[in-house]
Parts: structure tokens; C-alpha cells; sequence
């Protein structure tokens, strides 16, 4: 048995609304720009990012917290990705696991949260 092989179709592309399935055309068959223009979600803006490369355009999608956050963690710590950040456990997360900014940590409005980032700061100093 060999690989299945796609081509690229205009008739299949015309078919395809959906952001996740745009993403995986994008990533599987051919990077198009009409096909790009369809990836309209976070997460699949984000996934797009991270696997077929990472341009201004789609960057602009992202604008979730979380996949904000998964961004700055595993693509590229950006100002303006840092700046979309704003729920608490991704602003948590952040701190926690990329950089404590004192402008990420004024967004974590968790006290639990806040307790347990102290806690991990003084584990780090006790190391």
C-alpha cells in the first residue's frame, strides 16, 4: 500500500468554508492565500503559526487568550501576542511558565492564582 496522495484542486478548495479544514489544505496539500483567508479562528490561525509559518496576517487572527498564550510559548514572545492575553489563568500561565512581566501579573485577578505564582517565585529563589 502506498501514501494516499491530494492534489490541489480549485474545485476542492471552493468547497472548503471551514477553518480547520482551510489550516489542514494549507498544511497537507498547498499553501494558498485564498485558502489562508479562510482560516478565520484562533486556534487554527495559531496552529498555522506553528506549522506552516508564521505570518503577520494570520498572527492578527489569533486573538484568543489562550492560544495567545500558546503563541508566546512556543512560536515567538511578542508584544502585541502579550498584549491579547487577558484572562486570568493565561496571564497566570504565562508568568508561571514563559516571563514574570509586572504587566501580565495586574491581569491575573485569581487570588488563588496569585498565591500559587508567589509560591512558585519563592521555590525558584529557594533553588
Amino acid at each position: 500500500m502506498g501514501l494516499l496522495v491530494v492534489k490541489d484542486r480549485p474545485e476542492m478548495r471552493d468547497r472548503i468554508t471551514d477553518s480547520a479544514w482551510a489550516y489542514w489544505y494549507c498544511k497537507n496539500i498547498k499553501d494558498r492565500p485564498e485558502m489562508r483567508d479562510r482560516i478565520t479562528e484562533s486556534q487554527w490561525a495559531y496552529q498555522y503559526c506553528e506549522n506552516v509559518k508564521d505570518r503577520p496576517e494570520m498572527r492578527d487572527r489569533i486573538t484568543e487568550s489562550q492560544w495567545a498564550y500558546y503563541y508566546c510559548k512556543n512560536i515567538k514572545d511578542r508584544p502585541e501576542m502579550r498584549d491579547r492575553i487577558t484572562e486570568s489563568q493565561w496571564a497566570y500561565e504565562y508568568c508561571k511558565n514563559i516571563k514574570d512581566r509586572p504587566e501580565m501579573r495586574d491581569r491575573i485577578t485569581n487570588k488563588e492564582l496569585l498565591k500559587e505564582l508567589r509560591n512558585v517565585d519563592l521555590s525558584r529563589r529557594n533553588v
